[in-house]
């Protein structure tokens, strides 16, 4: 468990874990940083650096518009 932050615009949860926080802040930055040059900014579930050897980040899931009904009358 440890340490969550949560409440930002663009990101739901970082979970920080117990130690090393310093560290995870610096890579957070860089994570932050490839994420918006790369592939523009979308909503973020949750990133995961309680493991800075596998940081995981989780997109926001985006709904599909509902089927509508195509029926033959």
């Amino acid at each position: 468990m440890g340490i969550t932050l949560s409440g930002f615009d663009r990101v739901k949860a970082v979970k920080l874990g117990y130690d090393n926080y310093s560290n995870k802040y610096d890579r957070l930055k860089r994570v932050l940083y490839q994420l918006e040059r790369r592939y523009g900014f979308s909503k973020i579930d949750m990133i995961d650096m309680r493991n800075l050897n596998r940081i995981v980040v989780r997109l926001e899931k985006i709904e599909p518009p509902a089927a509508e009904s195509h029926k033959e009358v």
